[in-house]
């Protein structure tokens, strides 16, 4: 079993324990950061662990129900930390946000989950990844491109009987 440990001021995996303790069942661990010096505790509960299962892989991981703790000495669960919204760039997010205003426009908010068959997005997809290639500009054709795959994924969770 591998969890990694973030750094809760810059972020990096490149820390290294320090010193442990255990008190009223919970295992405390000190850590230093590589990157940026910071000291900074994981206190891990005895509570039973949590098992994730990646749905692509089927692979289990697990989970010790972790708690970082700050130098406010505030403490925070760390499960947010394998889901890292804090890295996805806003530029590409807004260009989706803008195709998926102009489908609005002409569809109505939302047509797309009524299900459309995974054939026709990756048709789109398709189309808009060689406009892409082949020069064209007329249209954001990359925001398309991850648009129509974001609905595939929407689906792959929501309505498995769009898979054509």
């Amino acid at each position: 079993m591998k969890i990694d440990i973030r750094c809760t001021q810059c972020s990096s995996i490149n820390v290294r324990a320090l010193s442990k303790s255990v008190s009223k069942g919970k295992e405390q661990i000190n850590y230093l950061c590589a990157v940026c010096d910071a000291v900074f505790n994981v206190i891990a509960s005895a509570a039973p662990f949590e098992a994730v299962i990646n749905y692509k892989t089927n692979e289990a991981s697990f989970n010790s129900l972790n708690l970082r703790e700050f130098p406010s000495g505030a403490t925070r669960d760390a499960d947010a930390d394998s889901e890292r919204y804090d890295l996805l760039p806003p530029e590409p997010v807004k260009r989706r946000a803008l195709i998926m205003a102009e489908g609005a426009a002409k569809h109505g908010d939302n047509n797309w989950k009524k299900g459309l068959p995974i054939s026709v997005c990756l048709n789109h997809l398709e189309r808009h990844l060689n406009l892409y290639k082949s020069g064209d500009t007329s249209e954001d054709h990359l925001a398309k491109v991850t648009v129509n795959a974001d609905f595939i994924m929407y689906f792959e969770e929501h309505n498995e009987e769009t898979d054509d």
